[in-house]
């Protein structure tokens, strides 16, 4: 693909705006909904969320803006250190900045990092949730 028409506002590198236009495009997004439990029948499921204070992460969303998540998820694969590119800002997806933003915390010893003995492969994530090749 050509540079002709490329907006690096949008894209980081050419790359990324071809799969942007091949294959995110194409793509159906699986949109996230809250979590919405009766409190009588599911006591146990509403103790976990407030003693893990859940609260935010299963309120719910606001609509996303499907242009910009797509854009995102092109321009992922060429991240710097869990830092990606997207309408000129830098957005970082650890799992601090996550857990910043739902206000939940941040447990350096949880299930996952005890299963994975503390090692997170990005690329497997990414991959995983774009269904891209990263390498």
């Amino acid at each position: 693909m050509s540079s002709a028409g490329f907006d690096r506002i949008k894209f980081v590198l050419v790359e990324a705006l071809h799969r942007h236009t091949q294959s995110l495009l194409h793509k159906s997004l699986v949109s996230e909904t809250r979590i919405d439990l009766p409190h009588i029948c599911y006591s146990h499921i509403s103790d976990i969320i407030e003693k893990r204070r859940w609260e935010t992460f299963c309120a719910q969303l606001e609509a996303a803006v499907i242009l910009v998540v797509r854009e995102f998820y092109a321009n992922v694969v060429e991240h710097e250190n869990g830092v990606a590119f997207g309408r000129g800002k830098r957005v970082p997806f650890d799992s601090h900045t996550i857990n910043r933003f739902y206000g939940t915390p941040n447990l350096e010893n949880d299930e996952y990092t005890q299963y994975s003995n503390g090692e997170v492969d990005l690329e497997e994530v990414i991959s995983l949730l774009g269904n891209l090749r990263t390498t």
